[in-house]
C-alpha cells in the first residue's frame, strides 16, 4: 500500500539547516586531509584517484569551480586509490605538500595522466621527475614519498599475512578495498 505525502510533510522530512554538516565535520573530511582552497560556507569533498580516467576527465571542471568558488567554498581532496599507480601518485601528491606544493603536483598528476597512467608496473619514476619540475627539494620529496605517515595518510595499512583474500571487506559500514603495493596490502577505506 502506498501513502502519499503532502508537499508540507515532504519538506518537513527534509534536512533543516541545523541538520548540516560543519565544515569541519570529520565524516566530511579528516584534519589531514589535503584542501585546495579555504572557503568557509561550504565544503566540496572530491574523491578521487589520481590515476582514474574519469577524474581525469573532471580535473577542468573541478578547476572550473575551484576558480569560481574557492573563495567561499572549501575544496578537500579524499583518495579512493583502486589503480597500479594510484598510491605512488597520491604519496607523490602528498609529498610535495609536505613543501606547500599539493596543488601543483595535483594538477600536474591529472594533466600528464596519460604518460604514466594504467600502465602493468607501478609508476614512481615520473613522479620524482614531476617533483624536480616544480623545484621541490629532492631529499625531502623522498622523505616523505617513503615516510610511513604518508601511506597511512592515504591507506590503512594491514599487513597480516594471513589477510583474507577477498577484494574487499565490511567493517562497521566502510566497505574496506585491498590493494598490494610494495609487498604490503594497503586496505583503503571507502567510505
Amino acid at each position: 500500500v502506498e501513502t502519499a505525502t503532502t508537499p508540507q510533510e515532504d519538506v518537513a522530512s527534509q534536512p533543516s539547516s541545523s541538520d548540516a554538516l560543519d565544515p569541519d565535520d570529520e565524516r566530511l573530511a579528516r584534519p589531514d586531509s589535503p584542501r585546495l582552497s579555504d572557503g568557509t560556507d561550504a565544503v566540496f569533498v572530491e574523491f578521487l584517484d589520481f590515476e582514474c580516467e574519469g577524474c581525469g576527465a573532471i580535473h577542468p571542471t573541478i578547476d572550473e569551480l575551484k576558480s569560481t568558488y574557492g573563495d567561499r567554498v572549501s575544496f578537500v581532496v579524499r583518495y579512493m586509490p583502486l589503480h597500479t599507480s594510484s598510491v605512488n601518485a597520491a604519496k607523490a601528491a602528498e609529498a610535495a605538500g609536505a613543501q606547500g606544493r599539493y596543488a601543483d603536483m595535483y594538477d600536474v598528476l591529472f594533466q600528464r595522466q596519460a604518460d604514466w597512467g594504467h600502465q602493468d608496473v607501478p609508476e614512481e619514476a615520473k613522479f620524482f621527475t614531476y617533483a624536480n619540475e616544480l623545484g621541490l627539494n629532492m631529499e625531502q620529496f623522498r622523505a616523505d614519498y617513503d615516510d610511513p605517515a604518508t601511506l597511512a595518510r592515504i591507506c590503512l595499512l594491514y599487513t597480516s599475512d594471513a589477510a583474507d583474500e577477498r577484494s574487499s571487506v565490511d567493517l562497521g559500514g566502510r566497505r574496506i578495498i585491498k590493494k598490494k603495493t610494495n609487498n604490503r596490502t594497503a586496505l583503503c577505506a571507502v567510505i
